[in-house]
């Protein structure tokens, strides 16, 4: 009896042990700009620039954007790392910090890596293959060294993610409102039009003019065109695969080496 009191003891102190580590990350006010350049890879300009559209972005879709640039991992992962810089300098927007931030870590050819982490309403906005892609289009852009083009192309990727969707159904309804507007205009305005209309051609042909003497309709030829049936390849795209980070709290994210 002694030992299984010792044993649920120690579970409780356990579970205890874990709520406290996971509640005792106190979120903090941002005090970094929305793009760190450690690794010094932008331009004054072209940093300025792209704090700026950074900026916008979070106003208009109250989620932060954030461009992270280091030379050093400091012993940890890249998704470690990323999480951290997150979570430890106030990143997000509202009560929910909510936003998305790529980390790039500058090296030679096969250590650069990629890392972009989300948290809140950037996790479930920016899931597993839309990170993939910006992840690729960012990469392909880096190897080219084009570093300013590969954190505009991130966030320009972002904003395409964030434009209103629009519903096929209210597209439809739309589209139906349009024609039938159209036709009504076009109705109203020929109505106006008084023209004599004849049933027939029959008072314009000539009398004997025409003689079908033989005549059969023949097939000259056919051509059947085969076009396979389109299939679903949708094999949960929306879905976001998430993981905890050091403060306990929830984070998408995706990245490589290369």
């Amino acid at each position: 009896m002694t030992k299984k009191i010792m044993i649920f003891l120690a579970v409780v102190l356990l579970c205890l042990s874990m709520f406290v580590s996971a509640s005792a990350f106190t979120p903090v006010e941002r005090m970094l700009p929305l793009v760190v350049d450690e690794a010094q890879l932008l331009s004054k300009e072209e940093k300025s620039a792209l704090i700026a559209r950074c900026e916008s972005f979070t106003t208009e879709h109250e989620m932060e954007i954030a461009v992270v640039t280091i030379t050093d991992l400091q012993g940890m992962t890249a998704e470690m790392y990323a999480d951290d810089f997150y979570d430890y300098n106030g990143y997000g927007y509202g009560e929910n910090d909510d936003g998305i931030l790529v980390l790039y870590v500058d090296g030679a050819y096969g250590e650069r890596e990629l890392h972009i982490t989300t948290h809140g309403k950037g996790t479930s906005e920016f899931y597993d293959t839309v990170r993939e892609e910006m992840y690729v289009i960012m990469k392909d852009l880096i190897i080219e060294e084009d570093y300013n083009g590969a954190f505009n192309a991130f966030v320009q990727k972002a904003e395409e993610v964030m434009k209103p969707y629009v519903s096929p159904t209210v597209f439809f309804v739309c589209v139906l409102f349009g024609v039938v507007g159209g036709l009504l205009v076009t109705n109203h305005m020929t109505s106006k039009n008084y023209s004599v209309y004849q049933r027939d051609a029959t008072i314009y042909e000539r009398s004997g003019s025409l003689e079908l003497v033989n005549y059969r309709d023949r097939l000259v030829n056919t051509n059947i065109q085969r076009i396979p049936k389109a299939t679903s390849n949708n094999n949960g795209g929306s879905r976001s695969t998430t993981h905890r980070s050091s403060s306990g709290r929830t984070h998408g994210g995706t990245g490589g080496r290369f």
